[in-house]
């Protein structure tokens, strides 16, 4: 373990002291105390109710009203509120007692799974109850090889805890960087990898539609899938009451990126304020932002019903032809902007800011596009 800093001293004796002061609470006196504290970061955080108006946008945009959306938002900062405290407050639960606030549902596929002797993927997004979430497989059957694939923390201290607490229930911890040999031989030994895929990978990732708009999945589940014979299931976690929690254990049709995605988004739509929407989940790399959409692996154009939203600023006197401009299948959708009509008005709902040779926007626009701005021969 490396060195700890005096910050890390510091940080992990703050999330001590809020365990022990958590341990004194219920479980519902716990949620509804993150909820609380989710509405204080609602009025505290702009950059980020900005991020998660935006993911909601991009995502329920064609079905649901500004209204609706910017409700879904103050919602989102609550149940995440409650979900992350909770989180902190169960693993101080004994298996009978945790039992008591979660409902599984459709445990068959997960034994038939596990009985196959093959080994098992568990695709599971950010959502709901993060440590139901990791318990789930030692709750239905603690005789299982459990295993997660994580990121370590920053903080020495806290992963090392995270390690120990994770190992003392039979969980095996595999870091971001761990051989694929090993994740596979884990696979092969009928052990249950679980993997937290939904989460922005730039263009490492391979390019499907998720919620209709082109972006980019970690192929490890169905690779590792491959390679080791096993299943994928998914798994995803709602809330339902107070102190309650659904668990829900679906099937994954295929051994593919797309299918993984679109597990995740069924997940995600079963209860969207439960979903943690804090990642700017659709936001394109810096360099090179449509480099993934010219990938071997194509998304089906059938898929697409949200395109990628680009806007060209150009000089006053001269627009170029649309149909000079790259096109990608319907893709992306094209907006020509004179320079000198161009007002920030025009930027919640852009995926990217194309400028032409000549024209650089001020440093201050620059600022508020977050990245979100490429000249028109660097896009791939």
């Amino acid at each position: 373990m490396p060195r700890p800093k005096f910050t890390h001293r510091l940080e992990y004796g703050a999330y001590r002291l809020i365990e022990s002061s958590l341990r004194l609470l219920s479980v519902r006196t716990t949620v509804s105390l993150g909820e609380f504290l989710g509405r204080v970061a609602f009025h505290i955080l702009p950059k980020y109710r900005h991020i998660i108006l935006r993911n909601l946008s991009f995502a329920y945009g064609q079905e649901k009203s500004a209204q609706e959306i910017a409700n879904l938002v103050l919602e989102v900062f609550e149940r995440n509120g409650g979900n992350l405290l909770s989180s902190i407050r169960l693993p101080f639960l004994s298996s009978d007692e945790l039992r008591k606030h979660v409902t599984f549902h459709n445990v068959e596929l997960a034994l038939k799974t596990i009985k196959e002797g093959k080994g098992m993927i568990i695709l599971a997004p950010h959502m709901g109850n993060w440590e139901l979430l990791a318990q789930t497989i030692p709750l239905i059957d603690d005789s299982v090889n459990t295993g997660a694939f994580y990121r370590k923390l920053n903080n020495p201290l806290m992963d090392r805890l995270i390690q120990d607490r994770r190992s003392r229930k039979g969980l095996k911890l595999f870091a971001k960087h761990s051989s694929s040999h090993a994740l596979t031989t884990f696979l092969r030994g009928n052990g249950v990898l679980g993997i937290l895929a939904d989460q922005r990978v730039g263009n490492r990732g391979e390019a499907c539609a998720f919620f209709g708009k082109p972006t980019t999945f970690s192929p490890l589940a169905p690779v590792l899938a491959k390679r080791a014979k096993s299943s994928v299931i998914g798994l995803h976690c709602t809330t339902t009451g107070p102190d309650h929690w659904d668990i829900h254990i679906t099937s994954v049709p295929e051994l593919n990126t797309q299918a993984c995605a679109d597990s995740l988004e069924a997940a995600w739509r079963s209860s969207p304020a439960d979903v943690f929407w804090f990642q700017d989940r659709w936001r394109l790399p810096c360099r090179r932002p449509l480099a993934f959409l010219k990938k071997e692996n194509q998304i089906n154009p059938r898929e697409i019903t949200n395109p990628l939203r680009l806007l060209l600023l150009h000089p006053d006197e001269k627009a170029p032809p649309l149909h000079d401009l790259p096109q990608l299948d319907g893709q992306v959708t094209w907006q020509l902007c004179p320079q000198s009509k161009f007002t920030p008005d025009k930027l919640p709902l852009l995926d990217l800011l194309v400028n032409t040779p000549g024209i650089t926007p001020p440093r201050s626009l620059q600022e508020s596009l977050e990245g979100r701005l490429c000249p028109l021969s660097d896009l791939f």
